[in-house]
């Protein structure tokens, strides 16, 4: 028959495994399988499975989370009310359990300036009618104060200190980089943009204050 493409009747032959099941436009043969599975994408079947260490990885916000998706303002208002919220918790632990006099006074430093700010920013969101909306960076941020939160309350006494403030350490510098990655980036009042600047400067100086009696205590473990 004129049409070479066509099954001829009673040809119960299958296919080979990767022949395709219909012909290749203008005539052109079919693209032969790859001879190993290709690189991960979109269209790929099976993903990639999770582990431990890559769910972890894709909690963490993004460098360039506030490129991709920026954020509202409410959904920045609800960011920068659980930072406040997740280091007065923290705060009260420490008070709790630490035993070196510089970590408790920084404890007792980190409940009074949080407290302050979550209610001064609470009557700026009420002001400019700001609705705390969720996104990713605040899951990202409640899931990572929560675990550390969990691994304070578990931590023996002798070793609480250091733990508190390696904590302290880490959570303010990823606050600080949300402000100035994701914060900032996505406000456009003007007195939203004031509150968020001095909420940075704060947090900075919370910053350096950990970074100092981090060094301390690795200086003179002996002292905790």
């Amino acid at each position: 028959p004129d049409n070479e493409n066509s099954m001829a009747p009673g040809d119960n032959s299958t296919p080979a495994p990767g022949d395709s099941a219909m012909p290749a436009p203008n005539g052109e043969p079919a693209a032969m399988p790859p001879s190993s599975a290709p690189p991960q994408s979109l269209n790929q079947a099976t993903p990639e499975p999770v582990t431990a260490g890559n769910a972890f990885a894709a909690t963490k916000p993004s460098a360039d989370a506030g490129t991709k998706s920026q954020l509202s303002e409410g959904q920045v208002a609800m960011v920068a009310e659980l930072a406040n919220t997740s280091e007065i918790e923290q705060a009260k632990l420490a008070q709790a359990k630490a035993k070196n006099a510089s970590v408790k006074k920084f404890a007792a430093m980190m409940l009074k300036h949080h407290t302050e700010a979550k209610a001064e920013q609470a009557k700026l969101f009420k002001q400019l009618n700001l609705t705390p909306a969720p996104s990713q960076t605040a899951t990202s941020l409640k899931q990572n104060a929560e675990k550390s939160s969990d691994a304070l309350r578990s931590s023996a006494a002798a070793g609480f200190d250091q733990r508190y403030i390696d904590a302290q350490v880490d959570a303010h510098q990823q606050v600080l980089d949300t402000i100035n990655g994701e914060l900032l980036p996505a406000a456009t009042d003007q007195e939203l943009i004031s509150g968020l600047n001095k909420m940075k400067a704060t947090v900075e100086a919370h910053l350096r204050e950990a970074k100092s009696i981090q060094s301390a205590l690795a200086k003179a473990p002996a002292a905790q």
